[in-house]
């Protein structure tokens, strides 16, 4: 059975190597990851395609953690009237 991680292995394999602090890294993981997502759920598909959901990848953290989110899906932000 294939799994979502099969392409992240296969670029690190073809890298030669891992560093899991390299941005790089982090979009081969969390692009495998949404686009078996992606695949697999219809609906999320649907929704992503339409707009009703984005991706954000690489965006700081809320709040004041100077940290960051690798992937992240999520309604967009509507504008108050």
């Amino acid at each position: 059975m294939n799994t979502p991680f099969d392409k992240a292995i296969d670029a690190i394999a073809r890298a030669g190597y891992h560093n899991h602090r390299l941005e790089a890294h982090s979009d081969t993981v969390s692009n495998a990851l949404f686009d078996g997502l992606l695949e697999r759920c219809a609906s999320l598909r649907e929704d992503v395609n339409s707009g009703v959901l984005r991706v954000w990848k690489n965006v700081s953290a809320p709040g004041d953690r100077l940290r960051k989110v690798d992937l992240f899906v999520g309604a967009k932000r509507r504008r108050k009237p």
